[in-house]
């Protein structure tokens, strides 16, 4: 029988997607694969409920621990496991020993995923700028600072060691050179239940033939949202009966 690989995904969770990963391993491809998890940033099971193999929180530890505990715990990884599946540019170690870290796994023929989601190689002005400027940007106006130059740096490492680079939204393809577009994915079993505490809100079980829209962004001032939340006013206004539109307060 042929032995599994083993993928560590890690080391921020940003859309709450690495259980979702891990799950969907362990459901479909555990024939061939184990799927583990890590990270740094952890939030409070009152916001969101999620679970990792590994937890080193730096928000609650001082920086000496977690010095020593990543590095304990990169090289107890290099000898457990083959991917690395790594999100918004954090991996194990600091961002000061990125490209060391990269090269370690380069060089033990380990394989490397890097998956942006979003502001990680996006120059987060830009959005600002597109939320003030829709019109313009709609009839071609280019925001030319697409990056700024810890972003390059990050891009430039991420080229010449990953073994494969995934992007969130399409817009990223401009931004990575030869990155493949991933959509974001929603654990929809975990959805209901979870929803119910998004942003203190009650959300009550719906009557029949009733739909309630839920926009809650992670910041109202950009990708748009006063411009969703107009149209969004307008269905629930025209749909009083049938609609039930919950945005941020």
């Amino acid at each position: 029988m042929r032995k599994k690989k083993r993928i560590l995904f890690g080391a921020v969770d940003i859309g709450f997607r690495i259980e979702l990963y891990t799950k969907f391993i362990d459901r479909y491809l555990s024939e061939e694969f184990a799927a583990d998890s890590f990270t740094k940033f952890k939030l409070a099971e009152s916001h969101y409920k999620t679970n990792y193999t590994y937890v080193c929180e730096v928000s609650r530890h001082s920086a000496a621990y977690v010095y020593c505990y990543t590095i304990c715990f990169f090289v107890f990884s290099l000898f457990r496991y083959d991917v690395f599946h790594f999100f918004s540019g954090e991996t194990i170690l600091t961002r000061k020993l990125r490209r060391f870290e990269f090269y370690v796994y380069k060089l033990l023929g380990k394989r490397v995923v890097m998956h942006f989601v979003g502001s990680d190689v996006r120059n987060p002005e830009y959005l600002y700028w597109k939320n003030e400027n829709l019109i313009s940007y709609l009839n071609g106006e280019k925001f030319l600072k697409k990056t700024k130059p810890w972003q390059d740096a990050l891009i430039k490492d991420s080229l010449k060691y990953a073994d494969y680079i995934l992007v969130s939204t399409p817009d990223l393809l401009e931004n990575v050179p030869g990155a493949h577009y991933y959509p974001v994915v929603i654990d929809f079993e975990k959805f209901d239940s979870e929803v119910k505490g998004v942003m203190g809100l009650a959300v009550k079980k719906m009557d029949a033939g009733k739909f309630t829209i839920l926009h809650a962004p992670s910041n109202d001032k950009v990708k748009g949202t006063a411009f969703i939340h107009d149209v969004l006013n307008r269905i629930a206004d025209r749909h009083k009966e049938n609609v039930q539109l919950i945005t941020p307060g």
